[in-house]
């Protein structure tokens, strides 16, 4: 182990800068988070390339010494650890009821594990770095350029037709082996880019990365950026996630009522891009168009795609049984229990976690929100685009640990990580 204080400030150095330098690919990987390795047990666990960059990075954050930059991250960073705790016990409640399907549970709250503990690795490792104007710029570039390539991604599968068959074939094949991914290279759903199976990850990964773009304009200073927020709104419409659509709406309306005129200028845009390219685009959008449509008649139980029968189903379930109310039926049930996940972040957190879990994570979210108030008008973006994804858990599960999801939670750690670094942190080392 490496420290700044007893070994040579160049060695440390070094690793941080890896690290550093590892955090920067994390964050243009998010373009492509297809599998590149088909490790481990199950296509779970199959590494994309910000999978193994995050590795590296941890491990290169872990071979020097240096304490969390901000107060603001030492108090999020300690609600992150009461979460990973709390997840560890409601993987133990399995134990208790001893479910038939106990094997299976296991292993998909065993991946809830996994995907929490990269979290909490990313966000360690975020924390600790230095945050230069130089590395700001650097930053901005990259995720301009993923936020971009995502987007363009989204359109190309959305209209091309072309097939990306070659991009699965180093991997293992089979419904058996490869899990939804087998599909997601058969049988080329329309707007799903390069990110993963999932349409609901597709959205929210425009989402987030367009905030980051936002939030690294802002703290450098840079006006504009109206154009990111049209992007997002095309890319999150192609993607076929109806919940993201309507979140991403909630983002751009937020982002824009902070700058009236810049909203209407925004407005304009839209309409005038719409009125050139719909008669070319239109044809070709019937079937997104009409699934999109149905969020202008969301009580409808037909538009929820059975959401509603499955939440009544959890409703009935968790009042049968008091004992699972309180305390959950253990984190990696409700696939099991249900043949689905809750659609629903309250439902699932309260079927796997029960009162108690829901208790802790509304507190962890009042504990980020207003953290992230604190950090200043820089970080209102942020703010901003966590509403929307608030918006989008009342049909999905977007701050669960899922399968489905892939590199968001990690994503999103790094993002606040960033966000709650100090104000000063860019011009007090610039002018070092």
């Amino acid at each position: 182990m490496h420290t700044i204080a007893t070994d040579r400030p160049s060695t440390a150095a070094r690793f941080h800068r890896l690290s550093t330098a590892g955090m920067g690919v994390f964050v243009a990987s998010q373009c492509f988070t297809l599998p590149l390795l088909a490790a481990g047990p199950s296509w779970t666990l199959w590494q994309t390339l910000p999978d193994l960059v995050l590795w590296f990075s941890a491990l290169c954050a872990a071979l020097y010494l240096k304490p969390l930059g901000t107060a603001s991250q030492r108090q999020l960073w300690q609600g992150l650890l009461y979460l990973g705790v709390m997840s560890v016990l409601a993987l133990g409640v399995l134990f208790i009821y001893n479910d038939p399907l106990l094997g299976t549970e296991l292993r998909f709250g065993a991946f809830a594990i996994y995907r929490l503990t990269q979290v909490l690795l990313i966000f360690w490792t975020a924390s600790r770095l230095e945050f230069t104007a130089p590395l700001l710029a650097r930053w901005s570039t990259l995720a301009q350029a993923a936020f971009v390539v995502t987007c363009a991604g989204i359109i190309f599968t959305s209209f091309s037709g072309v097939p990306v068959l070659f991009l699965g074939e180093h991997l293992p094949r089979g419904l058996g082996v490869s899990g939804p991914w087998e599909s997601y290279y058969l049988y080329q759903e329309g707007g799903l880019g390069f990110v993963g199976f999932n349409h609901g990850y597709t959205g929210l990964q425009v989402m987030l990365l367009g905030a980051l773009v936002l939030y690294l304009r802002d703290r450098l200073g840079r006006a504009g950026g109206e154009w990111i927020l049209l992007l997002a709104l095309v890319a999150t419409f192609l993607s076929n996630s109806r919940a993201d659509l309507v979140g991403c709406l909630v983002f751009v309306a937020l982002q824009l009522l902070r700058f009236p005129l810049r909203a209407a200028f925004t407005a304009a845009g839209v309409g005038i891009v719409g009125v050139i390219f719909w008669n070319t685009v239109a044809p070709q959008l019937g079937a997104t168009a009409s699934r999109q449509a149905t969020i202008l008649d969301a009580s409808d139980p037909g538009n929820l795609a059975g959401r509603a029968d499955i939440w009544q189903s959890i409703y009935d379930g968790l009042l049968r049984d008091p004992s699972r109310l309180l305390i959950g039926s253990g984190l990696g049930s409700a696939t099991i229990n249900k043949g689905n996940n809750a659609h629903n972040m309250v439902l699932q957190i309260l079927f796997e976690t029960g009162l108690v879990g829901l208790v802790n994570v509304g507190g962890f979210f009042v504990l980020l929100m207003t953290l992230l108030l604190r950090a200043g008008p820089q970080a209102r973006v942020i703010v901003n685009v966590t509403i929307g994804f608030l918006v989008t858990s009342i049909t999905q599960e977007t701050f669960f640990p899922n399968v489905a999801f892939g590199s968001f939670l990690p994503l999103y750690a790094l993002v606040v990580a960033m966000a709650l670094s100090s104000r000063t942190d860019t011009l007090e080392r610039s002018a070092a």
